[in-house]
């Protein structure tokens, strides 16, 4: 069986991709993925990593190097545009099933990366991270995703 890891920033699809040596592509973010699937991938199964939304967050931040720029509250609400990708919120980028959903008539296989870390080894994220995340944060993250999904079933800007 031929894979192709789609993968979320900060979910731990390179460290699988190297381990299983297979393909990954971040295609997920942009418009016209499904597309680009069927162009590029069609005769591969799509694997999803998925991974706990505030630890996802939290490596983003610092991968980013966002601590020394901007605050934690201000990272969640950064909009930006990464290339072609549209614009979205770091929020917005952990709603990991409206990204999944208009690939399920290719029957993706959909992982955990904590379950991974704990079946597999070789898979380490995070070391260069010397702070855990603190409740408080979590509790933001978690707080701003929930707003940010009531916004989405109103129908009203986040």
């Amino acid at each position: 069986m031929k894979l192709v890891i789609i993968g979320f920033d900060k979910c731990g699809q390179t460290a699988l991709g190297k381990h299983l040596k297979c393909k990954v592509d971040e295609l997920v973010y942009y418009p016209d993925a499904v597309e680009r699937y069927r162009n590029h991938y069609s005769n591969h199964t799509p694997v999803f990593i998925l991974r706990d939304r505030a630890e996802k967050l939290w490596s983003e931040y610092h991968y980013f190097d966002g601590n020394q720029i901007v605050s934690w509250e201000e990272f969640l609400d950064h909009r930006s545009t990464l290339a072609d990708r549209g614009y979205t919120t770091p929020i917005e980028r952990t709603d990991y099933w409206r990204y999944i959903t208009p690939f399920r008539e290719f029957k993706p296989i959909v992982l955990n990366l904590e379950d991974m870390q704990t079946i597999m080894q070789p898979i380490n994220v995070n070391q260069n991270i010397k702070k855990e995340i603190s409740e408080a944060q979590r509790f933001r993250a978690e707080l701003e995703y929930n707003s940010y999904k009531l916004c989405a079933l109103r129908n009203e800007p986040h």
